[in-house]
């Protein structure tokens, strides 16, 4: 591209504009991303010009994410979206001669083909005047109304995470209620984290036994303050989101979630399956090196009772979380439980099968 500019017009003091398609830069990887804004970055300072890339996309949180550390190349970066009734500008960072601008997020709107800040809007650093506020999945109260003016609660996860894009400092508090949502959950959390910074305070309220200790892992390591338990009562739960107040947060948090995913849900297996397939997915668990040698899960063969056939116990076992899987052989039912600990096995069980245990097989279990 530079050789081309260079072709036809003397760069100095031009600002060139790209304008790339539609989610041209999703598969690129970040390695020759990164290469190519240092190449870029060289070269514009050496010609004395600026180039400015728009990039559109329908979700550009990956790359927003990554581009956040890029700040040797970059000069400024910015995205633009659509919320609600207005347009968004959050700003990560923008320098020029007159200084920084960092962590601003600024409503403007379009007249005559061009973009002008809302009127009521004043571009200055925004204070963290939202402190105070905590924003919250209705679930979590247990359906008691807000405790105070500083309370907000929305009927969802999805549009608490919107409105969380738009905060500084507030405490946000997500509801989890099946093990369907951890991996959404913990995507938002990653970009709220990667974008809103460490002021932010992000909690998770387990509403129904959801979670693994993994599962609690990866939503920590996304950038969760706390994942407060299913079996806290209101009053602790309330305790709990008093204590995170004034922290900031301090841990690293990887720019590519994917690297947090593969190391603690390898498995994406539920229910019954084949034999091979079975010891295939146990295997790939065993060999997998990235998860902790003594937490991959707990293998068990159960027998049953006399009077119920393995095939009548099978129809009894539902597993409701994802790397919970099952197979007949031997005339026992055997079960893998992936990231379960062996003094949870009996927790477990019960939360699988709708009758005791005891009732269905015969005791001790066959662990593996």
């Amino acid at each position: 591209m530079t050789r081309d500019l260079q072709c036809s017009i003397d760069p100095h003091n031009y600002l060139f504009i790209l304008v790339c398609a539609n989610n041209a830069w999703q598969n690129i990887p970040a390695e020759r991303l990164r290469s190519w804004l240092d190449k870029m970055n060289k070269w514009s300072r050496l010609n004395h010009c600026s180039l400015l890339v728009i990039n559109p996309g329908n979700n550009n949180d990956k790359q927003f994410s990554l581009l956040l550390e890029e700040y040797r190349s970059l000069f400024g970066l910015a995205s633009l979206r659509f919320q609600g009734d207005q347009h968004l500008l959050d700003i990560a960072f923008w320098c020029n001669e007159k200084g920084v601008s960092a962590r601003q997020q600024l409503s403007v709107q379009q007249q005559n083909g061009i973009w002008t800040l809302v009127q009521s809007e004043e571009a200055e650093i925004q204070p963290r005047s939202d402190e105070k506020r905590i924003l919250s999945n209705v679930a979590v109260l247990e359906g008691a109304p807000p405790l105070s003016e500083h309370w907000q609660l929305f009927n969802n996860n999805e549009v608490l995470f919107n409105e969380a894009r738009t905060a500084q400092a507030a405490t946000v508090v997500f509801s989890l209620q099946q093990n369907a949502q951890i991996e959404p959950l913990a995507r938002s959390i990653h970009t709220l984290r990667r974008q809103r910074g460490s002021a932010m305070k992000i909690l998770v309220r387990e509403n129904t036994a959801s979670l693994r200790a993994t599962d609690e892992r990866l939503l920590l390591a996304c950038g969760a303050n706390m994942v407060i338990p299913w079996n806290a009562p209101l009053s602790r739960c309330l305790t709990m989101i008093e204590s995170v107040q004034g922290q900031k947060f301090s841990r690293y948090v990887p720019e590519d979630i994917t690297t947090l995913l593969s190391m603690t849900q390898p498995l994406k297996l539920r229910g019954f399956q084949k034999w091979d397939v079975f010891c295939n997915a146990v295997n790939n668990m065993m060999n997998n090196p990235l998860l902790p040698a003594h937490g991959k899960g707990v293998l068990v063969a159960l027998r049953p009772v006399p009077g119920i056939r393995v095939e009548q116990a099978l129809t009894l076992c539902r597993p409701n979380r994802t790397g919970d899987i099952m197979t007949i052989g031997g005339n026992r039912l055997v079960l893998f439980l992936s990231f379960c600990r062996i003094n949870d096995l009996d927790t477990a069980l019960n939360h699988i099968f709708p009758l005791p245990t005891g009732d269905i097989f015969l005791k001790p279990y066959g662990l593996v």
